[in-house]
């Protein structure tokens, strides 16, 4: 090779490192553009999704309160009606309905269990005597 070849592929080398430096600097721009885009788009998309966990927090406690607001009104009601002795002739009334129903149920019980205990007799009975 000759001295002249040499410094012409030097040359070129030299070139090439200088074009590929620019076309790196042009692409890093570019890669930092498109990152800021999407940190602004990251940002933004966690901004609306706080925003909505927020306004669905809100909702939850609104309902929250209302059904708060609701009991204490039953319970303030159920109250007021115990303290005027109003309610509870009516609670009364309502034991003793569920006092007699309960007798009853009670009494149906007794009665299927001595019908079985006849029934399992009759079959004792029978296996006894073959």
């Amino acid at each position: 090779m000759k001295t002249e070849d040499i410094w012409e592929r030097l040359f070129e080398a030299d070139n090439m490192v200088v074009v590929s430096m620019g076309i790196s600097k042009e692409l890093l721009g570019r890669l930092q553009i498109l990152q800021q885009s999407l940190n602004t788009f990251t940002l933004g998309e966690k901004v609306r999704l706080l925003d909505k966990e927020l306004k669905e927090s809100e909702f939850l406690l609104l309902n929250a309160k209302y059904s708060a607001n609701v009991s204490n009104m039953e319970i303030n009601e159920e109250l007021g009606l115990l303290k005027s002795g109003a309610g509870a002739s009516d609670k009364v009334d309502s034991l003793e309905r569920q006092l007699r129903e309960s007798d009853l149920q009670l009494q149906c019980a007794i009665t299927y269990a001595k019908a079985s205990q006849e029934k399992q007799n009759l079959l004792y009975s029978t296996i006894v005597e073959q």
